[in-house]
């Protein structure tokens, strides 16, 4: 959900009255979450109603932000890899990458991970090599 405020100016007359008086000039800036990414900025407006308008489309429509496509963990490696190989890396530090990918893709097979999202904070503690399905 966004709100809409007036951020008010230092000169401004009406400043003591905080972020919900909408009687003045200063600029208007939007505050919240859309598409799961927070947003805080100014609108370059002054018109209430005009943003009031713009922040009923940008809700309506979810079209501020896209969301990305949630890639497997196969597809994040293949990119890595090649990336690394582009790279043109010293060929120990490849398969020291390679062998990486083998262990978190037999990790990501035991806990059921499939997608990179899923490799959050947790998971990836468990991995480590101090975790608890590590040695496994």
């Amino acid at each position: 959900m966004l709100t809409i405020y007036r951020r008010h100016r230092k000169a401004c007359e009406h400043r003591d009255k905080g972020r919900a008086h909408r009687l003045c000039q200063c600029p208007i800036w939007v505050d919240g979450f859309l598409g799961g990414t927070e947003l805080r900025e100014s609108l370059n407006l002054r018109d209430w109603h005009r943003a009031q308008e713009m922040i009923r489309e940008w809700e309506a429509e979810d079209r501020r932000f896209s969301q990305p496509a949630r890639k497997s963990t196969g597809q994040a490696w293949e990119e890595f890899l090649a990336d690394i190989e582009a790279r043109k890396l010293n060929d120990s530090t490849v398969r020291k990458y390679k062998l990486l990918k083998r262990q978190m893709e037999d990790f990501a097979q035991r806990c059921g991970l499939r997608v990179l999202v899923d490799f959050d904070l947790s998971k990836l503690s468990e991995f480590g090599p101090n975790g608890k399905t590590a040695r496994a």
